[in-house]
């Protein structure tokens, strides 16, 4: 959300506008409930957001699993 921010001339009071999505990413789970529970995290300097999201399904990689392997010993 963003909204517009104004102060008056001597900075002694703000006006703040309507508030405005920004954006409405497909959040992977959904929102959360609750205080301090989001799924997204903001940069420090503000200028980017890390968003859990939903992304197409595709076909699944195949895993290798390699039992009793013992590497050799070092020379």
């Amino acid at each position: 959300m963003a909204a517009s921010v104004k102060s008056s001339p001597g900075g002694q009071s703000l006006e703040i506008g309507t508030a405005q999505a920004l954006f409405a990413p497909p959040i992977a789970g959904g929102a959360l409930n609750g205080l301090f529970k989001q799924n997204y995290s903001v940069s420090p300097d503000g200028q980017r957001f890390l968003i859990n999201i939903v992304v197409e399904e595709s076909a699944a990689s195949p895993i290798n699993i390699i039992y009793n392997w013992k590497p050799k010993p070092a020379k």
